[in-house]
Order: C-alpha cells, then sequence, then structure tokens
C-alpha cells in the first residue's frame, strides 16, 4: 500500500574537509631549491683550483650548505609534524561522524552522482537486515536494492526502482514515500538530491 503527503525535511549539510595549508606549497620549493643549491655548490667546489682566494670562498659556501642542510631539515620537521597533526584531527573528526550517524533514529544512506555509495548508518542496516558483507562503500546503489530483495525487505523490480530513482535524483525532484512491510510496519522512506550530485535515503518507522 502506498500514500504520499507533503513533506519537506530539512537538508542535510554535512562536510569534512581537512587539508594540508596553502603556505606549505612555498616551503617545498624552498626546501627543494636549498638541495639545488647544495648540488650547484658541491659542483662548483670540485671544479675549483686550490688557490688561497678561492679555498677561503670555498670555505665559505661549506657554511652556506651546512646552513642549507639544517634549515632544509627544520622544515621537513616541521612539515611533517604538522601533516601528523591533519592525520589526528581527521581520524577524530571521522569517528565523531561516524557516532553521530549512528545514534540517530533514521536509517540514511548517502550515494554520488554515480550511484556509489557513500555512506550510511547503522540504523539503516538494522531496519532491512543486511549484511555488512554486501553493503558497504564503494557499492552501487542498485546492488543495495538487489540485496533487499533477496533479503525479502523490497518488493518488485530492483533495476527499475533505481531506474526511477535515479531519475528523479538526477532531476533534482524530492520524492517521499510511504509504505506497508510485511511486518505491518509503516515507513516513510526520502529520497533527497544533494548539490554535489548524487542523493540521500532517509526511512524511518512511523508506526510498529
Amino acid at each position: 500500500m502506498r500514500r504520499s503527503r507533503g513533506f519537506k525535511p530539512r537538508p542535510i549539510e554535512a562536510s569534512f574537509i581537512a587539508s594540508v595549508p596553502s603556505w606549505t606549497g612555498p616551503i617545498l620549493s624552498l626546501v627543494l631549491s636549498g638541495f639545488l643549491l647544495i648540488a650547484a655548490i658541491a659542483l662548483g667546489t670540485v671544479l675549483m683550483t686550490d688557490s688561497s682566494a678561492l679555498v677561503e670562498w670555498r670555505d665559505q659556501t661549506k657554511l652556506m650548505a651546512g646552513v642549507t642542510i639544517l634549515t632544509a631539515l627544520v622544515v621537513a620537521l616541521t612539515l611533517f609534524l604538522i601533516l601528523r597533526q591533519l592525520a589526528r584531527r581527521h581520524q577524530v573528526a571521522k569517528q565523531q561522524l561516524e557516532t553521530a550517524l549512528n545514534n540517530i533514529t533514521q536509517g540514511l544512506m548517502l550515494y554520488d552522482s554515480s550511484s556509489m555509495v557513500v555512506l550510511f548508518n547503522r540504523r539503516y542496516i538494522e531496519m532491512y537486515g543486511l549484511s555488512l558483507e554486501v553493503i558497504r562503500p564503494g557499492r552501487l546503489f542498485r546492488d543495495v536494492m538487489k540485496h533487499r530483495k533477496e533479503t525479502g525487505s523490497f518488493e518488485g523490480n530492483p533495476d527499475e526502482f533505481c531506474d526511477a530513482v535515479l531519475k528523479n535524483v538526477g532531476e533534482k525532484r524530492l520524492t517521499h514515500t510511504i509504505l506497508t512491510t510485511k511486518s505491518g510496519r509503516s515507513v516513510q522512506i526520502v529520497n533527497q538530491p544533494l548539490p554535489s550530485g548524487g542523493g540521500s535515503r532517509h526511512t524511518r518507522t512511523l508506526q510498529s
């Protein structure tokens, strides 16, 4: 049995960006320039004669080369520490996002513009009795629906259903449907297009 009614869910805005600061580019250029300078100095030193003036100049260039090497090492160590800190922040933010997703009452699945699953929460898996061996990031939305067909939580043709959903998402059309499952539960399913392409699929139980 299918019914529909007006429903305007709030758009999901979830973004997580962890990027290297823009000033690291010039730092890397400085490190590379330092190594090139060292190579040039070393080559020039080999080609020089042993005159007293050139010996003095060579000593000065050796000192400059040592300072350049030390500076390059300090910059490289600093850059390494910055990248490690960013990686830690990324991991913490990822864990916080997973915790938040797994503690909401709605089942949620997101897929990108190529209909590949990007993320889903534990509630979505539990509501339909799906297997984590099959449902995982990188699988197609079509694979999810075929697995639901196999497990008995979906009636109909998975390919036709996916074609209709993806067509609506491609046209930026919000759709919502209320279904009654075999167990007598009424669930509301909302397919919401995302600004970056792809869509999100929300499922919530209306009654037991």
